[in-house]
């Protein structure tokens, strides 16, 4: 039987015991039901994890654990791959976070592009923010992630810039491309596989050529993933899985 995961603050272990508030401890007790003697997996967020095993359920509700055995798993991804996704309509940016958090994203960077409709301000931009985090969290969890990925604050894309040590993408579908646009797969190194890469993904209406070149000029290096145009919510999907697949972290 696979074990529920749940991920805990470290603050709430003191020496084997484990004491879990809130949204967790409710949906431990109220929705899943569980009861003294239950089993589940307690991971911090770091790479650390236990098997637990429910002690007591407190009205409120709180649930009571004692961890019995540290546990050696190895579910994260060689290759950090980090995500510049320029913030979609609707909450198609929730489906973003969702996926490639499942997929094994090390971190999602929410961007605002000069084609970018959606900006959120303020609160409403706070708001999303703490959302994405949320969904980040309970993917981890359901997908069985060691790690929990980052997922910053909005940025400009003057406040972009790309870690020259590693390889940073940019999706570019637009025409005529600019001379180093290749394909995905041709742009990264083959053997050993990268430690880390970064991919940035437009809007609706794409990036512009300008965009690109200020991107380029900086280090980045515009890539296709082929010839068909990708809605902005499937390219970030499809890019973070391309290169893991290429890191061997996937297939």
């Amino acid at each position: 039987m696979t074990l529920c995961r749940v991920f805990v603050d470290p603050r709430s272990i003191q020496g084997s015991r484990l004491r879990i508030e809130g949204r967790d401890a409710f949906h431990m007790a109220r929705v899943l039901r569980m009861s003294r003697g239950d089993r589940f997996i307690a991971a911090d967020g770091s790479g650390v994890s236990w098997e637990a095993e429910v002690s007591a359920v407190i009205p409120g509700p709180c649930v009571e654990a004692s961890l019995t055995r540290e546990l050696h798993e190895h579910s994260e991804p060689r290759c950090k791959v980090t995500l510049y996704q320029a913030i979609p309509k609707s909450d198609k940016m929730d489906v973003v976070v969702q996926k490639c958090t499942e997929l094994g994203v090390h971190a999602i960077v929410p961007l605002v592009t000069q084609r970018t409709i959606c900006r959120p301000e303020g609160r409403k931009r706070d708001s999303r923010v703490e959302r994405w985090r949320r969904i980040a969290r309970e993917a981890a969890a359901q997908s069985g992630r060691l790690v929990v990925p980052g997922i910053y604050p909005p940025l400009s894309l003057d406040e972009c810039a790309p870690d020259r040590n590693s390889p940073f993408l940019v999706l570019w579908e637009g025409g005529p491309p600019p001379a180093s646009a290749r394909r995905l797969k041709d742009a990264l190194p083959g053997s050993p596989p990268c430690a880390a890469a970064s991919v940035l993904v437009g809007p609706e209406g794409g990036l512009t050529e300008a965009e690109v070149r200020l991107m380029e000029s900086r280090g980045a290096v515009a890539v296709s993933l082929g010839s068909r145009v990708l809605r902005t919510e499937t390219a970030g999907i499809v890019a973070v899985a391309l290169i893991l697949h290429g890191a061997g972290d996937l297939g």
